[in-house]
């Protein structure tokens, strides 16, 4: 199996099993995070983006997870990036090798007026 048919079968399974309407894949590339898979309610489909919030990938370089409910109150959110893809929650958690370091990052937004609290 490649890598490109492992990544796209582990996003679609990692969506269904968390009950995560949409969800990504991103690869860190030139220093920045591709975004390369993505899920939306169990379709998936190969994408080619740069992810656009440039916190984010600080924090998953630096192996941490990132979660916020509210990503319009975020130090440095791109606010344009949040209303083009209808973002108000996210999770972030960094893929790293098995020397540790950091190969990607799995994301879940959630949008909408009504959501719950992620834990």
């Amino acid at each position: 199996m490649d890598l490109d048919h492992f990544l796209q079968a582990f996003v679609v399974r990692a969506s269904d099993f968390l009950s995560f309407g949409r969800c990504f894949i991103a690869l860190l590339e030139d220093e920045q995070f591709h975004i390369r898979h993505s899920v939306t309610r169990g379709e998936s489909q190969r994408v080619d983006n740069i992810f656009p919030e440039a916190s984010l990938p600080v924090r998953c370089g630096r192996k941490e997870v990132f979660c916020s409910n509210d990503l319009g109150q975020e130090a440095g959110a791109n606010l344009q990036a949040i209303a083009t893809y209808k973002a108000r929650q996210l999770l972030a958690v960094p893929l790293l090798s098995a020397d540790g370091s950091v190969l990607g990052m799995f994301r879940r937004t959630r949008s909408g007026r009504r959501y719950r609290h992620l834990p």
